[in-house]
């Protein structure tokens, strides 16, 4: 099996999210848990295909396990509505660019929930468990050379990281909202632009926004999905 370089090109990362679900060479859809290969031909060609065409990597940047990705993308033609007032507009032709908020200013307080308050002592206890095991077993030839003390620390101190990581994940992740909807909606006129006020509503397709931003690899675009966590 050949080593990983772990080279990746922003063509490579671009066809890793563009052709998540599927093989980039035969187009087969990817099976949970299949392991794919990320990397380039013999022509330095960017690949990420599964075991149907994995004699064709030459360099494997990366391999790993395949999972859906944790979003739904919107198709190619979805129509796609922004409504802001008159003088964002204007902001928008003047800079050329379009405004990202960043997530924790969102003004919503479930902005990046992951489940029930109420339930976070039972997560936490999980995690704690599933850190102690790891502590306490590591791999054979590996010792931490800690005390059963310092081990139960370390595992505490994995649970106060993973909640400064998700606190961390908001400040660092920005956000331009659109509609997906076939026609104009009035409720989110009243919303943007209400009575009295001057404004605009923007319509493009999914396609084109992704173009118009760069087809950035590192730009994530997919559907909202709401949840009821009592559920």
């Amino acid at each position: 099996m050949q080593p990983m370089t772990y080279r990746y090109t922003e063509e490579l990362r671009r066809l890793e999210r563009n052709s998540h679900d599927n093989c980039s060479l035969c187009g087969r859809a990817f099976k949970l848990a299949e392991v794919v290969h990320s990397g380039y031909a013999a022509d330095g060609k960017p690949l990420y295909v599964g075991h149907c065409c994995e004699t064709s990597v030459a360099e494997t940047a990366a391999r790993y396990d395949w999972e859906p990705r944790a979003y739904e993308v919107p198709h190619p033609d979805a129509l796609l509505w922004r409504y802001m007032d008159f003088a964002k507009f204007v902001s928008l032709l003047k800079d050329s660019a379009l405004f990202f908020c960043r997530a924790d200013l969102l003004g919503d307080r479930y902005e990046g929930a992951k489940g029930l308050l109420a339930n976070k002592s039972k997560w936490d206890q999980h995690y704690l468990k599933w850190f102690r095991g790891v502590l306490h077993n590591p791999p054979p030839g590996t010792d931490f050379g800690l005390s059963p003390e310092e081990l139960e620390k370390r595992a505490q101190k994995f649970i106060v990281d993973l909640e400064d990581l998700g606190k961390d994940g908001l400040r660092t992740t920005f956000v331009s909202c659109w509609h997906e909807s076939d026609g104009e909606s009035e409720a989110l006129w009243r919303l943007y632009c209400p009575p009295g006020s001057a404004g605009v509503a923007i319509r493009t397709t999914f396609a084109a926004l992704n173009m118009s931003l760069g087809d950035d690899p590192n730009t994530k675009i997919g559907c909202v999905r709401y949840i009821d966590f009592r559920k």
